[in-house]
Order: C-alpha cells, then structure tokens, then sequence
C-alpha cells in the first residue's frame, strides 16, 4: 500500500513486470529459433536436391552403359555400392556400414572436419527393378537439428 507522498513501484508491480517481459522475450526465442530450424532444414534438403539431380545428370551421361547395381557417381568414377541399412551418419567417425565415395557434402567433401557443421549426404543409384525401367535416385542425410531426412527422385533414362 503507498502512503500518501511516497514515490515509485512497490516490489509485486516489478515483479509482474518481469514476468511479462520474460514471457515476451521467452516468445520471441521460440519463435527465432524455429524459424533458423526451419531455414537449415530447407538449406539441407536443397542441398540434397542438388546432389541429386546432379547424380541424374551423371547417369544419363553413361547411357551406354548404365548400371544394373546399386552405384553412387563421383568425379569420373562409377562406384559400385551395397545399400547398408539407413543408419546415422552424423555425429560419428564409423563410416564402415557406408562407401566413403558416396558419402559429401554440398563442397564435394567426402568427411567431416574437426569441428565442421555441415551436412552430409549419402549418394545412390538404385537399378530399376521388375522391369520398370526406372532408376530411383536417394540421397540420405542427418538433420543438424536432429533426426534422419532422405530425398527421393527417379529417373527413367529415354
């Protein structure tokens, strides 16, 4: 209660005040941080889509030979590959379950530095089967964020 000539907020007004602010501040930290989530997750599948489409470029440039086994396509080289169950990649030095040569990066990198906050895809092409004539084209990654993402594209070569 104020008395009569005595100045300033009493403590449950401050209080309150804060805990208004901390709401608001708290709001704001949420909303920002789904908001860079959500950015690096479409920077990632981007990035995915890319090595993609540029394996599907690679497989219609061997239309004279195409593969008849699952092959990842780097720099010049066909590597032939057998499809390991989708387990992690990030976070982790054991690459054995995975080819190394269809393990990158948006830079072409095939492993992750010291210390290196990037994304990093494995590559594949998988022969069609049953007589389709399709060839599906996967790129599996781990999210920064957390959790296992994967793109899918096909190719039917002409």
């Amino acid at each position: 209660m104020r008395k009569l000539g005595q100045r300033g907020d009493t403590i449950v007004e401050v209080l309150i005040a804060m805990v208004i602010v901390g709401l608001i501040l708290g709001g704001a930290f949420v909303t920002v941080n789904k908001s860079l989530q959500s950015e690096r997750s479409a920077q990632e599948r981007g990035e995915a889509l890319q090595l993609v489409q540029g394996q599907i470029e690679s497989l219609q440039a061997l239309q004279t030979s195409l593969p008849t086994q699952t092959v990842c396509i780097t720099v010049g080289t066909t590597t032939t590959i057998t499809e390991p169950a989708i387990t992690s990649l990030a976070g982790t030095t054991n690459y054995t379950n995975y080819n190394s040569a269809c393990i990158v990066n948006n830079l072409g990198q095939s492993s992750p530095a010291a210390g290196q906050e990037q994304a990093f895809y494995h590559l594949s092409i998988i022969p069609p089967s049953g007589g389709s004539g399709v060839y599906t084209v996967r790129a599996v990654w781990d999210q920064l964020g957390g959790g296992q993402n994967n793109i899918t594209l096909f190719h039917k070569p002409l």
